[in-house]
């Protein structure tokens, strides 16, 4: 039976969509993450997937999901939980760019904590015996590089317009250095925009954020603010792709094993045109009369647009990834994008948040012993002691159920790693099978 992937980021702009588009292909999933002001780790994941449940109109499986901060020592984790990594899972995802852009890109001084996740991740793997890494990079490492660039090349000697994508150029040489790791795929993205699947909802996004700076340039702000300085310098082109699509990319290439070990880009053929955004705006206001309302949590770092962009090969993701033909953004789409802007404002703010009405470890942690083994004498054969449950949708999780000695019953975080019959069921369907009232199990 398959073992786990070890993900981070799943609560970011791209792991979310790649942490469902793993649980959609039934992939076991580990999580590493950090709470939030007002909610656990727990918490964080199962309101991401009560969104994805939602839009999907299915259930999904519920990750394992372990509390630790990527740039603490052992990433935070405590003992059991690196043993558990060890034994239960076969890689690491890492996708996570820890400081956003816009913090750091008038910054001298490199975002310390896109370097440190890497470095204490490569510190990790070692501890657990991992050796195959999954890195989401970008391909702004390339900086003001001109002419083609092929994938397996990084350091040429390179400058930088800002100290971001600096730290994401030397985390990934961090990566290609470490002799510790067995295989290591790195992951290129281009400038990842809203997703295309909902109409490109943007959520503060890069092509966001620009097409607020044009409303504002539209708008006639002074020659010497922030956002006019920014435009005029701005040059002509950039590869832009929405976040739904670089998922699923990045997915498809996760399951293909002829391209691991490889370094693939993972953008469209064809640039996007600044010209086009500023276009848009402007149709835009002439249609509605006003500027796009951009949401006011809008903080990322505009498309860097390149008056010599470079050109990325792109023959090891074409190989491997089917040539998944990306969307293409043309004019109709980026009017379309800016009157969703608002729609998307608004559907931030409907959000429905967290709805549990139990937690099914609780319930399987009241569950009757004989109950427990008339479910795993229907499914097991007499050669086995073990089954796997994976409780799916609302506060689910998975379990391995072990027959020991005397027959005494234990329960295991995560689905068996041998080859055992698994059990697939609704919280609700547990509960109803276990005959015992929902109070007894609430959070």
């Amino acid at each position: 039976m398959s073992r786990y992937t070890l993900l981070t980021g799943a609560t970011g702009f791209l792991g979310r969509y790649l942490l469902r588009d793993l649980l959609v292909q039934n992939e076991r999933v580990a999580v590493l993450a950090r709470p939030a002001q007002h909610q656990s780790v727990r918490e964080r994941i199962e309101t991401i997937l009560q969104g994805w449940e939602r839009q999907l109109q299915q259930y999904l499986p519920r990750p394992q999901y372990f509390v630790g901060d990527v740039c603490q020592d052992q990433c935070g984790l405590t003992e059991s939980d690196c043993v558990w990594i060890r034994r239960n899972c076969r890689r690491v995802v890492h996708c996570i760019g820890q400081a956003s852009p816009d913090e750091s890109c008038h910054d001298s001084v490199l975002p310390q904590a896109n370097i440190d996740s890497v470095q204490r991740m490569l510190e990790l793997c070692r501890r657990c015996g991992i050796g195959d890494l999954h890195y989401v990079s970008t391909i702004l490492v390339s900086g003001q590089r001109q002419g083609t660039i092929t994938e397996d090349e990084l350091d040429a000697g390179q400058t930088f317009d800002n100290a971001y994508h600096e730290s994401r150029f030397h985390a990934e040489r961090i990566v290609r250095l470490d002799s510790g790791i067995r295989r290591r795929t790195i992951y290129r993205p281009c400038v990842i925009t809203g997703e295309w699947n909902r109409q490109f909802h943007g959520t503060g996004d890069a092509l966001s954020a620009s097409i607020q700076l044009q409303a504002n340039l539209q708008d006639g702000e002074p020659e010497d603010s922030p956002a006019s300085d920014a435009a005029a310098n701005a040059p002509s082109t950039q590869y832009v792709a929405p976040v739904d699509w670089v998922a699923s990319a990045v997915g498809r290439l996760l399951a293909e094993p002829e391209a691991w070990g490889r370094t693939l880009h993972v953008c469209p053929q064809e640039p996007l045109a600044q010209q086009d955004v500023v276009e848009a705006v402007r149709t835009y206001r002439q249609n509605n009369g006003g500027k796009p309302s951009v949401p006011a949590h809008v903080k990322r770092l505009a498309i860097p647009f390149q008056k010599a962009l470079p050109v990325y090969d792109r023959q090891n993701f074409l190989q491997f990834s089917g040539n998944m033909a990306c969307p293409k953004m043309q004019n109709g789409v980026l009017r379309h994008y800016c009157e969703n802007l608002g729609k998307a404002a608004s559907a931030t703010a409907r959000d429905d948040g967290l709805h549990i009405e139990h937690w099914s470890d609780a319930v399987v942690s009241f569950a009757r012993a004989d109950v427990i083994d008339a479910l795993m004498d229907g499914f097991a054969s007499t050669a086995s002691r073990t089954i796997g449950l994976d409780v799916v949708g609302s506060g689910g999780g998975q379990w391995s159920l072990q027959r020991g000695p005397l027959d005494l019953l234990t329960v295991v975080p995560g689905l068996p790693t041998v080859k055992v019959p698994v059990v697939r069921m609704t919280t609700g369907e547990l509960s109803q099978l276990l005959e015992a009232p929902c109070d007894r199990w609430s959070a």
